[in-house]
């Protein structure tokens, strides 16, 4: 399993990215518009800094990545 504390790796994840958090809550967000997402908060919010403090002070594993295609 790889971890993910950097927030430039966060950053360099594609769109639609689903990673869970090592913290006690287990933090689940998704990248969407360049936005890391909960989708448990409401509509039209985004969670960017509490997903880099999240990966600072636990880090992250990612669970879904899209598929990417060829070119």
């Amino acid at each position: 399993m790889t971890v993910i504390r950097r927030i430039a790796d966060l950053d360099e994840l594609p769109e639609g990215t689903v990673v869970v958090g090592l913290d006690p809550q287990a933090t689940v967000v998704i990248k969407g518009s360049g936005h890391w997402i909960d989708l448990s908060k409401p509509v039209g919010t985004t969670w960017n800094v509490r997903t880099y403090v999240t990966a600072r002070r636990w880090g992250f594993r990612v669970v879904a990545q899209p598929e990417r295609t060829p070119k």
